[in-house]
């Protein structure tokens, strides 16, 4: 009650705490109610007002989230109602019973194994509840009916991580008016909290000298364990890197400061509509416990409340199957799994909007692929799945954003950048790792490891003419990695104040009289100038990705068709495979040689043409014919001309090898080079063998020069000069290429597309690129 009531606040110009009299009217009429409604509250305090000239009508903080009123002494008012008239009458009574119900009833529900507590068994709960109630009885001269009473009486949840000797040295302060979240933390109680609790934990004041790897930490290895997104890891892996980096060649930094996507200054109004949405969450929640207990899990988890509430929203159907879902099937025995919509390692979301549940059968067959990849493009099934979801409960924003990712037939290629921007609990969990450089020295402790939202960075770099020193449009660019060093700089130079003043700011935006946006000077003259020079000299770093993991061949099924025309003295095969016309593509309906039936592929061509030109959707209304009134072609004959060596054998035919692991550069007897293309089924070979993927041995007169595999950097010289990043290999020799800080070179048409003998001439050069930048040449 009192903890409420300490965090009300009147929304009156910048809000204002209760005085003294609307406190003392408000816990008189707390304790002899249950709850009590605004309207309750404004009503109590009217006259009040009115005598003071104050508005009688003013709204609540907490009013604004969603809350219905305030709880009153709930437990105080039921041991007055069992009690009766001995309640008012006897001091001591009342007294000792506020002092000793709790701990009496606790006991019965609550045992000990060694030094566990652990709660009793439902029959052994009741047995223990009974005996207390006899006890009560004995001890305070109740009748069987108030001992009753008393001994099914429950307690409000949320008190659980105190004791109540500490609860007894808080309820002082609170009724003195101290809110309970400054008394907990707050520096300006530090000093109440070092005289009421001196043997509290206190912090250690030990730190790393370096940010510790699983390897040399056994803490390390725990402390992973409990960060539950994999991308996370490989996020703070890098960081580590960084970061070690840094301090080997600069030492430990004074101080750190991580951008972070949150929020900074909402308006009254939008942090009310935020705080709505959390009570409503909460409610649901609630009741998803709430349910759970009744089905007999009695503890009911996060998983489990996630999984109870996308059981409601899909109406208790798969979504996927359409198979219904009864409690013991998906919560006993596990034959429907939660499942990402889109999936995780592609997406890195993992909210609820991208979640719903599927039977473990189609979810093991969907795997790694989207909807409209996983039903293998039977377009009936497909379409009464869509049809699932989109009649699924729940707010109608949620459900249409599911049935638009349902329906997709691609991520859009920056979607997995913006989840780790939007959700910022990549930036979160680093703020935490970064602190073990620092001692912990308690609230009154200097802030080592700082945050800073990324609307104030964003702000900033615009006002102090940064964003165009990558571009010439006057706005942030992403098409330059080095994008990330100026918002690091600005990062680095952000001042609290200007924080404060643009929190200010955005709160005001509701205001009747919106204020002008804040001065944001930059902190010298010319920090343009020296950003200029310092971002020309940036080297970006890129991962190198040597990991032999993934599909060693793509999924299609070919069979061998005999041999085909060879070029440079190759000798070639035809494979052949069936493809559903949904899975063409322009390139492949555009090539006569893919099409050993040149009938069909003129029947299919004309479909598309006459359907609007893109094979993705000129079949959704139907399919062309073998001829006028013939049978519809669904699917087609595809061929592939390839070297049987890139094939990989399988049972029932053959299947493309796919990706290639890396390039194997020789130098021959006559100065030239010649390379050797190694799959990743090779290289995988070569693993299962315990030999390394990479075989750096000298064949005959050929001399090992180097390996090339994605991620690696190369210097180039004449026409081509500069460091460039190798992004894919071909089996013919072919590299593609991409500018060092370029994002996304296919999209801006920078990509280099050379042959292994073409870079040669050009001075090809391997270099290591480390975490800061650092250039050396590549030890391979």
């Amino acid at each position: 009650m009192l903890e409420k009531l300490n965090n009300l606040r009147i929304e009156e110009g910048n809000g204002r705490p209760l005085d003294e009299h609307e406190r003392a009217a408000l816990v008189s009429l707390l304790r002899k109610q249950d709850s009590v409604s605004w309207v309750g509250i404004r009503r109590h305090l009217k006259l009040y007002w009115r005598t003071h000239d104050l508005p009688e009508k003013p709204t609540f903080n907490l009013e604004r989230g969603g809350e219905k009123g305030l709880v009153g002494n709930r437990l105080e008012n039921r041991l007055a109602s069992i009690m009766g008239e001995r309640w008012h009458a006897g001091p001591d009574l009342r007294d000792r019973m506020r002092r000793e119900i709790h701990a009496r009833l606790y006991a019965a529900d609550y045992g000990r194994i060694g030094g566990r507590i652990v709660i009793r068994r439902e029959t052994d709960r009741r047995q223990a509840r009974a005996a207390e109630r006899e006890r009560l009885k004995a001890d305070f001269g109740l009748t069987d009916e108030q001992a009753e009473k008393l001994a099914n009486l429950t307690f409000a949840p949320g008190w659980e991580p105190f004791s109540e000797d500490s609860l007894w040295q808080f309820l002082p302060r609170l009724q003195e008016g101290a809110v309970f979240g400054a008394l907990l933390a707050s520096p300006e109680e530090e000093g109440w909290r070092a005289s009421t609790f001196p043997n509290r934990l206190q912090p250690t004041g030990s730190w790393v000298d370096r940010l510790p790897t699983p390897g040399n930490s056994k803490e390390e290895i725990d402390r992973q364990k409990s960060v539950r997104n994999p991308t996370v890891l490989r996020v703070q892996n890098e960081l580590r890197k960084v970061v070690n980096n840094l301090i080997s060649v600069y030492g430990r930094p004074d101080r750190i400061r991580v951008e972070v996507a949150r929020e900074v200054g909402k308006s009254a109004r939008e942090r009310a509509e935020e705080l709505k949405r959390n009570r409503e969450r909460e409610k649901e929640r609630k009741k998803a416990a709430e349910e759970l207990q009744k089905g007999g899990i009695a503890q009911p988890t996060r998983d489990d409340i996630e999984k109870w509430l996308l059981w409601q929203e899909c109406n208790r159907q798969c979504p996927y199957t359409g198979r219904m879902i009864d409690f013991a099937a998906l919560f006993h025995r596990g034959e429907f799994q939660v499942e990402h919509i889109w999936p995780r390692w592609r997406s890195l979301d993992d909210s609820f909007v991208n979640k719903t549940l599927c039977h473990r059968d189609f979810n093991l067959k969907k795997s790694n692929s989207l909807p409209f990849e996983a039903f293998g493009h039977d377009r009936d099934a497909w379409e009464a799945a869509l049809k699932r979801v989109r009649e699924f409960a729940g707010p109608k924003g949620r459900v249409e954003i599911k049935a638009r990712r349902f329906a997709a037939m691609e991520i859009p290629a920056d979607f997995a950048a913006r989840q780790l921007t939007d959700t910022g609990y990549a930036a979160r969990q680093a703020v935490g790792f970064l602190k073990m450089l620092f001692p912990d020295l308690g609230q009154a402790g200097e802030v080592r490891v700082a945050t800073l939202s990324g609307r104030v960075t964003s702000r900033l770099r615009h006002n102090w003419g940064l964003n165009n020193i990558l571009s010439d449009s006057g706005e942030k660019t992403r098409a330059d990695h080095r994008h990330h060093a100026i918002d690091a700089l600005v990062v680095a130079l952000a001042h609290p104040g200007y924080t404060q003043r643009l929190s200010r700011w955005f709160q005001a935006r509701d205001a009747a009289a919106p204020q002008p946006e804040p001065p944001l000077d930059p902190p010298f003259a010319d920090v343009r100038a020296q950003a200029v020079r310092k971002a020309a000299d940036i080297v970006v770093s890129h991962r190198v990705r040597r990991k032999v993991s993934g599909p060693l061949h793509k999924d299609t099924t070919y069979g061998d068709a005999g041999p085909a025309d060879g070029s440079g003295g190759i000798a070639y095969r035809w494979f052949v495979t069936r493809k559903p016309v949904e899975a063409l593509t322009k390139a492949l309906l555009a090539d006569d040689d893919a099409w050993p039936d040149a009938h069909v592929r003129d029947r299919v061509r004309a479909w598309v043409e006459a359907h609007g030109g893109d094979p993705k959707k000129a079949f959704a209304t139907g399919y062309p014919t073998v001829s006028e009134g013939g049978a519809p072609i669904r699917k087609v004959r595809i061929r592939v001309k390839q070297q049987q060596k890139l094939m990989a054998p399988l049972k029932n035919g053959y299947a493309d090898l796919g990706n290639n692991h890396h390039a194997v550069i020789y130098t021959k007897p006559n100065g030239k080079a010649d390379f050797r293309v190694v799959s990743l089924f090779e290289a995988s070979a070569r693993l299962r063998n315990s030999l390394p993927p990479v075989d750096n041995s000298d064949t005959g007169d050929l001399k090992f020069r180097m390996s090339l595999a994605a991620g690696d950097t190369v210097r180039l010289g004449g026409d081509r000069a500069g460091l460039w990043i190798v992004r894919k290999l071909s089996a013919n020799g072919q590299l593609t290429l991409w500018p060092i800080n370029d994002t996304d070179a296919e999209k801006h048409k920078t990509i280099f597309e050379p042959t292994i003998g073409g870079m040669v001439s050009r001075g090809l050069e391997k270099v290591s690129v480390d975490p800061i930048g650092r250039i050396r040449p590549a030890r391979d």
